[in-house]
């Protein structure tokens, strides 16, 4: 079994293949599985061929992709949670998503930006203002 965690957003197809070549270049990926987790928010002008290529390129048997607050919302289904809310808070953004029957519910869906002023200026070894 095949047990591989990267985080990355790859912009271009061309690269992303490449990263796949890396990832997959041990490990024969025929009739394989891969569970794929991707951020809340897909950014619509990116095209997203992870799936494509990794049916085409690798010969995957099977993919099952979904946001990280997919799967929570997914394991609380199992265990009959109906409704659930789930907080992601990442490095730089905070999503809240709302799930009904392990479904998210779009309209509710929001992302905050974070902005960390300290950690900006502990980079140049300026003091922060406050």
């Amino acid at each position: 079994m095949l047990s591989i965690v990267f985080l990355f957003f790859a912009v271009n197809p061309d690269v992303e293949e490449q990263i796949w070549e890396h990832v997959f270049e041990s490990y024969p990926t025929k009739d394989s599985r891969i569970v794929l987790s991707d951020p809340n928010y897909l950014i619509p002008a990116i095209e997203d061929v992870s799936v494509e290529v990794l049916f085409e390129q690798h010969d995957l048997h099977s993919v099952f992709k979904a946001s990280a607050a997919g799967f929570i919302a997914l394991e609380g289904s199992c265990r009959n949670i109906r409704c659930a809310l789930i907080v992601d808070c990442g490095f730089s953004s905070v999503t809240v998503a709302p799930f009904l029957d392990g479904k998210a519910i779009q309209q509710g869906l929001v992302r905050y930006c974070v902005i960390l002023p300290s950690f900006f200026f502990g980079i140049n070894g300026a003091e922060a203002p406050f």
